[in-house]
């Protein structure tokens, strides 16, 4: 995502529809994995 990132804010004009829908539809795993992890987290801390 990091990449992706850097494409849309510094290389905006080459940025497609194609580009952003298969980032969000095939790429936030991530996201969804951070989030178990920080939710694990806050739940052993508590």
């Amino acid at each position: 995502m990091k990449g992706f990132r850097n494409i849309l804010v510094h290389e905006y004009a080459r940025v497609d529809d194609e580009l952003v829908y298969e980032a969000v539809v095939k790429k936030l795993g991530d996201f969804g994995l951070f989030k178990e992890h920080i939710l694990k987290f806050l739940k052993e801390k508590a």
